[in-house]
């Protein structure tokens, strides 16, 4: 839970999202301020729900949508223009767009699914950061959270294009806190570790079939590999994200937070 003074006055908040990554959305974030499950209503007019790539995210005070593919700076750019002529201001980013990609030793990969994965991931983190700053920097504050990956750490095989783009991703998050610090502005990072859920559920088969084993396998061989010996879950996530956009993690910048079970340890 946030405590009382939490997110209060925070007039904008950007949350990019895409199907499966993290089904936690606005509502999530908002229940956890104060711990109120009546959703948004303590904040009114005070969130600008940003949702990348369509997908709804549901709030019961406000809704307003802003679209974009991250991936193209145009869409983006445009996606921060219609947000800030509906609220005025950009106080909280947060980056929680990704695409897994091929689940294949980096030999296989087609070059055209090596650039999807650094487009929708990489590239669409920088544009959305690019674009948050030049906001954030005139009014001298904000905050910057990037969802990265447990992935980034443990270098597991047959993810090399999305352990490449979530590595990138803990060194641009260290380079903006760096860079902005002076303007007021945070910049964090939280990796998740395999979050429960079909996107999981998807990759274990497909980690199955690739090597002979049964699904019930595989998800005891990943598991074994977790100190903590079970899978995250979406709340797990958000209760960090809530830490991060909260005045309780005001003296923090540049750090890389692993929500994963302990799994980068072993």
């Amino acid at each position: 839970m946030v405590p009382e003074k939490g997110l209060q006055g925070t007039p904008g908040l950007l949350v990019q999202r895409k199907q499966a990554i993290l089904p936690i959305g606005v509502e999530k974030l908002a229940q956890s301020v104060h711990g109120l499950p009546a959703g948004l209503q303590v904040l009114p007019p005070r969130i600008a729900q940003l949702i990348a790539v369509g997908h709804h995210v549901v709030g019961r005070a406000v809704r307003a949508r802003a679209q974009a593919l991250v991936g193209r700076e145009d869409e983006v750019e445009g996606m921060f223009k219609e947000t800030l002529r509906a609220f005025g201001k950009i106080d909280l980013l947060i980056n929680n767009v990704g695409v897994l990609g091929p689940v294949s030793p980096l030999h296989k990969i087609l070059s055209k699914e090596w650039k999807g994965v650094v487009e929708t991931n990489l590239n669409g983190t920088y544009f959305c950061i690019k674009h948050a700053l030049n906001t954030m920097i005139p009014q001298r504050s904000g905050n910057i959270i990037n969802i990265g990956s447990v992935a980034a750490l443990i270098n597991p095989p047959n993810r090399s294009v999305y352990s490449a783009t979530k590595s990138a991703i803990v060194t641009l998050t260290r380079t903006v806190a760096a860079e902005a610090g002076q303007y007021n502005i945070r910049c964090n990072c939280i990796s998740p570790g395999p979050i429960e859920g079909e996107r999981l559920e998807g990759v274990l088969a497909k980690h199955a079939e690739e090597t002979g084993k049964t699904f019930e396998e595989i998800k005891q061989l990943w598991l074994d590999q977790i100190p903590l010996k079970r899978f995250i879950s979406a709340s797990d996530i958000a209760r960090a994200v809530v830490f991060f956009a909260s005045d309780e993690s005001s003296a923090v910048t540049g750090q890389h937070l692993c929500v994963s079970g302990g799994q980068e340890i072993l």
